[in-house]
């Protein structure tokens, strides 16, 4: 945990943003995003705590604190949203301003509270405390790991974004569209991500524990679970394809084109489910390079030239981007569940021994008879110990 903060102390820094108008058309456009990520950017601190906290209390088993200080500090995020927005007191009456500042406050709002469970009621031995001869002795480990995530989170975060940055340049009309398919996506898409979060956890700690063919039977089983969720998904985006956008907008010819497009969303959403999953179980393991190069090849190698060929070259309009992403979406949910069932979760076990400092190293690997194995041979050696009264 300590690793981490260090780690992520750079990214705590004032956001300069002189680039927006280079990404955005419009010049008013462009001024107001910057204007908003700039008082957006009093919450890194915070966001940056609560990305470790939560993995932290994750990892202890403690999956109810998060959602403990959620449900404090939303109420006060509304409540702030109102007052610095629309609030009875002039002097701070902020107007747009004061929604990216609320939001920001929040976070560190957010942070604060967990700094406080942390110290008042969670378990000394999960964290005694900072040392920072310790934390700055082992940064070689969560640096790797943590750049090689980046790489396999951000790289799928920006293909999204520049897909937004495509439908922009269609009008007003394609990006309203482009804005409720994008929503639409990110609700369907939190139960999987829960089911990842709480599979990576469960996994993760079974790894911990040596406990090798229960994490990989966790796996399969989010995995499996992963299928039902999508299915429920997609069956009800294509019930309520015609009237969904009226839930957003009620300008008529974006609810026919959402219309139109959502079969598309509901077709992806069984990739998009497993992809999440698996992507958690990839990191479990160690293997976010590999989830890395599976995105970079997947979305801008395949899905996005795709996409934008269709949408300008052939003149598919914001159809022909939905279609790369199915494309992207589809050829990485492959390789990725591959990799899962493909996975050696002994050697895994292992690797992990290996991280924590635990393990024997590459020697212990090469010798290593499987787990499954080794709990038969005990079982035998008990069997021969009851009827022969010692251990042949």
């Amino acid at each position: 945990m300590q690793d981490s903060f260090i780690l992520y102390d750079p990214a705590c820094t004032k956001a300069h943003l002189p680039f927006l108008p280079l990404l955005l058309s419009d010049a008013i456009v462009a001024e107001k995003a910057a204007l908003y990520l700039r008082y957006l950017s009093i919450g890194i601190p915070g966001y940056a705590g609560n990305s470790i906290a939560k993995k932290y209390f994750q990892a202890q088993g403690l999956m109810n604190v998060p959602t403990v200080v959620i449900l404090i500090v939303a109420p006060i995020n509304i409540f702030l949203n109102w007052l610095l927005v629309y609030g009875p007191i002039d002097s701070i009456r902020l107007g747009f301003r004061g929604a990216p500042l609320a939001t920001g406050l929040s976070m560190n709002l957010e942070f604060a509270l967990f700094l406080l469970y942390g110290r008042l009621w969670s378990d000394s031995a999960a964290w005694p405390g900072m040392n920072w001869k310790k934390a700055c002795k082992d940064l070689g480990t969560p640096l790797g790991l943590g750049i090689s995530g980046i790489g396999m989170v951000a790289s799928e975060w920006w293909s999204w974004e520049i897909v937004t940055l495509a439908a922009s340049m269609l009008g007003a009309m394609a990006l309203a569209t482009q804005s409720i398919l994008l929503i639409s996506c990110s609700i369907t898409y939190q139960i999987p991500f829960s089911l990842s979060i709480a599979t990576a956890v469960r996994s993760g700690n079974l790894l911990g524990a040596g406990r090798g063919w229960e994490a990989k039977w966790t796996a399969w089983v989010a995995l499996g679970l992963s299928i039902v969720i999508s299915v429920f998904n997609s069956t009800i985006l294509l019930i309520v394809r015609q009237r969904w956008a009226l839930l957003f907008n009620e300008d008529e010819e974006v609810r026919i084109e959402v219309a139109r497009i959502l079969p598309y969303v509901a077709f992806f959403q069984l990739a998009d489910g497993l992809t999440g999953v698996a992507g958690g179980i990839l990191r479990v393991v160690g293997k976010q390079t590999l989830g890395a190069a599976l995105n970079l090849s997947s979305y801008y190698i395949l899905g996005l030239p795709v996409g934008i060929y269709l949408c300008f070259e052939k003149h598919f309009g914001i159809r022909g981007l939905w279609i790369g992403l199915s494309i992207a979406l589809c050829y990485s949910s492959v390789l990725c569940n591959y990799i899962v069932f493909r996975t050696d979760w002994d050697r895994e076990v292992l690797r992990a021994q290996d991280r924590l400092g635990l393990g024997g190293g590459k020697e212990e690997e090469e010798r290593r008879p499987l787990l499954m194995n080794e709990e038969i041979t005990e079982e035998e050696e008990e069997e021969g110990v009851a009827g022969n009264g010692e251990r042949s």
